[in-house]
């Protein structure tokens, strides 16, 4: 079964100022969704938010941009409360900030390494740690009306 109608969900996307985070936002808005780009380029976020509503100008859904440095655990919890604050609820959480880099892992420095954790691992932790009681009560009675 494809989910295709997210009317009125509230998704917030971690590095949404690009890449997968870019297309996940510019694909849940064009279907409704109230779009919530988070991204440590603030700059890239304007411009995203400018793709994202050209890519579908007639879409019901709204589009907020919140500067957000997932390693940090108040960045992630400030991002929650004012997506909390501005539409209520939370409905999805994609983590897709994220780096990479690629080679053999005995070229990787140790700070690359920890830098790469701490984005792409920790990143994702702080944003489930943080939403997931917010969202939990939704989730609840989706499973038990």
């Amino acid at each position: 079964m494809a989910l295709t109608n997210f009317t009125g969900v509230v998704a917030v996307i971690t590095g949404g100022a690009s890449g997968i985070g870019l297309a996940t936002a510019r694909t849940l808005h064009s279907r409704g969704a109230h779009i919530v780009l988070a991204d440590i380029n603030s700059p890239g976020l304007l411009q995203a938010r400018d793709i994202v509503f050209e890519h579908n100008s007639e879409s019901q859904g709204q589009i907020l941009t919140i500067t957000t440095d997932v390693t940090n655990e108040s960045h992630v919890e400030e991002l929650i409360l004012q997506t909390t604050a501005a539409f209520g609820r939370i409905d999805l959480v994609v983590t897709s900030a994220g780096i990479g880099r690629g080679g053999a892992i005995d070229t990787f420095s140790a700070s690359d390494m920890q830098m790469m954790m701490n984005i792409n691992f920790m990143g994702t932790y702080h944003c489930v740690q943080a939403s997931l009681p917010i969202m939990r009560p939704t989730i609840w009675s989706l499973r038990f009306p």
